[in-house]
């Protein structure tokens, strides 16, 4: 009975004195090295997340990858879609310090996320292409949002008797963004744009 009341001790113990931040290390605009420490935690679901709660998703994101492969009849036609979502570690964004908030006023490099697809039509595959910031430039007025965004949440879905591919296009840690999306085409050789 003492052994197990001292197990019961040892795990309450060690569970209250985790650490519970994480420091991270980041460059700015002049390649100048920045460490961050950041709340290891997960806001409640009724409070707003913080600063570092989004920065730490977005850290957590640069080693993570998303696949989806699936398919969609739509009469006599099956389509497959397969799609990767993924970090390039490029370091080709530098989000401007006017878009930090909280009390965070510093410049944030980070990366770019692409998309890969491959669409096959009755097992005949039919278009093959990544979706970067370069396939994205022409369906984005706003400038900061050309320099600074890239690819979040990409999904599938069927709607109409059409496939659709969407995406959110942001500028990393901020609410400047646009939603895109795509239909392929019924010979399933292209995509096209679902205009705003």
């Amino acid at each position: 009975m003492n052994f197990f009341k001292l197990l019961v001790l040892f795990v309450c113990f060690a569970c209250n004195n985790s650490p519970n931040s994480k420091t991270y290390k980041f460059q700015d605009a002049n390649n100048t090295s920045l460490t961050q420490t950041v709340k290891d935690t997960i806001p409640a679901s009724d409070e707003e997340p913080s600063y570092d709660d989004v920065l730490l998703e977005l850290v957590n994101s640069y080693s993570k990858s998303t696949m989806i492969d699936t398919f969609y009849v739509v009469g006599n036609d099956t389509f497959s879609i397969k799609l990767k979502y993924y970090c390039t570690r490029d370091n080709a964004i530098i989000v401007p310090i006017k878009y930090a908030w909280g009390d965070k006023k510093e410049a944030l490099k980070t990366h770019n996320f692409n998309i890969d697809i491959e669409v096959s039509k009755n097992r005949v595959k039919a278009y093959v292409a990544t979706l970067d910031r370069s396939f994205c430039d022409k369906y984005i007025e706003l400038k900061d949002l050309k320099s600074f965004g890239t690819i979040y949440y990409p999904k599938i879905k069927l709607k109409k008797e059409k496939i659709i591919v969407s995406f959110n296009y942001s500028i990393p840690l901020s609410d400047i963004g646009k939603y895109l999306a795509f239909y392929v085409s019924n010979d399933a050789n292209s995509l096209t744009y679902l205009s705003d």
